[in-house]
């Protein structure tokens, strides 16, 4: 099962890690309370979220997490995934009926499943699953309703947090929130609200739901309060103008230790069913200090994500690296046939020399990405000659790919 794990193995590679201590949600929100204005994500659709209005959207989604968690009486195992070495002791959580005395601690060391949907929602929705003390466990788009299932049965999920893959432009983005305090967003019929409930039907667990609702963007004011931002107790982290902040405002549930499982990734399961690998906060912490360090991660990179969010690449490289860093992360646009190469050097073009968009400094893939990418452009030196050599020159910009 995915919550099986050696504490012997994990507290040897915390005793050779001179940053072991450090939790990798402290590090981003540490951000956050540092540069709320900065511009953390784009969305496919073009509209920006910064790091201020992404991280209270956050607390905003992750309050909605503990009403739905608490409001269904179900309690996770006590220290989850960092507690037992018994895989299987209390294995599902109790039922009780205990309700607010221990609400801010209801999802600690729980899994929560988050619709692996490219945007700030999945940001914002992990977030606030390690703001609640749980793991995240993000769930493939395209996957079938047996595939999911498997997954949310074998990390005994909690709570699902749902993500359209397409708002509903003619709501209020604060319209999903406009709920009674400590009530969960309502949920509309869609149809990907109705394969959520099928899987988690088929995988006959006991969670709830919850939808995650579109974050606001810098177009739309939204109060912020430094002091709900947890900040990172590390000096000289990247970006100078990343500092220590006070810990008094932190809020019951939101600290997380390097010990502490932050995020089950499964494995594509070619020889076998996919096995979960649980990543803890230390972790993660640790590979984003190593590949920032190795590749010169700067606040003022953008990055072009045009990876999967179910796996490693995705999550840790593409989108933790940049944010650990105070970078930008701009989502590609989202095409029903997947990666799609011509829009790809389309935007490259557009931030060369001076275009219309913010230049993007960082680009990363998979081999048959870059296949795909290099057989666009052989055949746009037959049929669109300009159009090419301006593709190459702007790859030629880019600081690292």
């Amino acid at each position: 099962r995915a919550c099986a794990r050696s504490r012997e193995a994990d507290g040897a590679a915390g005793a050779n890690n001179e940053h072991a201590g450090e939790a990798l949600a402290a590090r981003l929100r540490a951000v956050a309370a540092a540069t709320p204005d900065r511009v953390a994500v784009v969305t496919p659709g073009g509209e920006e979220v910064t790091f201020g209005s992404l991280l209270a959207h956050a607390e905003r989604v992750a309050g909605s997490l503990r009403a739905a968690a608490t409001a269904s009486r179900r309690i996770p195992p006590a220290g989850g995934m960092s507690g037992s070495d018994d895989p299987d002791a209390n294995a599902g959580g109790v039922e009780t009926s205990a309700t607010s005395e221990n609400s801010a601690d209801v999802l600690r060391g729980a899994r929560v499943a988050v619709s692996a949907v490219p945007g700030a929602e999945f940001v914002a929705a992990v977030h606030a699953a390690w703001l609640c003390g749980a793991i995240a466990v993000p769930i493939a788009r395209g996957h079938s309703k047996d595939e999911t299932a498997y997954v949310l049965r074998d990390a005994d999920v909690a709570v699902f947090a749902l993500v359209a893959e397409r708002a509903d432009e003619n709501a209020a983005p604060s319209e999903a929130t406009a709920t009674a305090p400590g009530v969960p967003p309502l949920m509309e019929e869609t149809l990907e609200h109705e394969a959520a409930l099928e899987a988690m039907e088929t995988a006959g667990i006991h969670a709830t739901m919850v939808l995650v609702p579109p974050a606001p963007t810098v177009s739309e004011e939204v109060p912020r309060d430094r002091s709900t931002y947890v900040a990172n107790k590390r000096e000289g982290a990247f970006g100078s103008d990343v500092a220590p902040e006070s810990r008094e405002a932190e809020k019951p549930g939101d600290a997380s230790s390097s010990a502490d499982g932050a995020l089950i990734i499964y494995t594509s399961g070619t020889t076998g069913s996919p096995k979960g690998v649980l990543h803890t906060h230390g972790s993660l912490y640790a590979q984003c200090l190593s590949l920032c360090e190795a590749w010169a991660w700067h606040p003022s990179d953008r990055i072009l994500h045009c990876l999967p969010l179910h796996h490693i690449h995705g999550v840790v490289n593409a989108w933790l690296c940049a944010h650990f860093a105070g970078a930008c992360v701009e989502f590609a646009p989202v095409s029903r046939n997947g990666f799609a190469p011509r829009t790809t050097w389309s935007r490259l073009r557009d931030g060369a020399d001076g275009g219309k968009k913010p230049p993007i400094t960082v680009f990363m893939g998979v081999p048959t990405m870059y296949v795909m990418l290099l057989r666009a452009l052989a055949r746009a030196h037959e049929a669109r000659p300009r159009e090419a050599a301006a593709s190459a020159a702007a790859a030629r910009r880019l600081r690292l790919a």
